[in-house]
């Protein structure tokens, strides 16, 4: 049984704003995505969603989507200099969907610890 998860910008958007630089909104003032700024440019972990919930989350390297970028259905695929590679689906796809929620828990309240990225990336 596949649980899905349940997360809502809106409710967790003190949190939100008060981890990340800069928040970029909907024409309905719903939460589109969240970064951290360097030097002008996105850089570290960000989270985009849609219809308020957390759908992907990877991180930026001097302005471009570099690396392993993680969704919500448990499926990722890899970036390098912005440019996608193939999406790929993990053999434990609940697994990839355990991780992506504790990354998001870990990325909007700080959380310290955080569990190995899950088999199949």
């Amino acid at each position: 049984m596949m649980l899905t998860f349940v997360a809502n910008a809106q409710d967790d958007r003190k949190a939100i704003i008060a981890n990340f630089d800069s928040v970029v909104y909907n024409s309905d003032s719903s939460i589109s995505s969240v970064y951290k700024i360097k030097k002008g440019l996105r850089e570290g972990y960000a989270i985009e969603f849609e219809k308020k919930i957390p759908i992907a989350i990877g991180e930026y390297k001097k302005g471009k989507k570099e690396g392993l970028w993680f969704f919500d259905y448990g499926g990722g695929t890899t970036y390098k200099k912005g440019e996608s590679g193939i999406i790929s689906l993990p053999e434990n796809r609940q697994s990839s969907m355990d991780y992506f929620q504790e990354l998001y828990r870990k990325l909007i309240h700080k959380k310290k610890t955080l569990k190995d990225r899950p088999d199949g990336f």
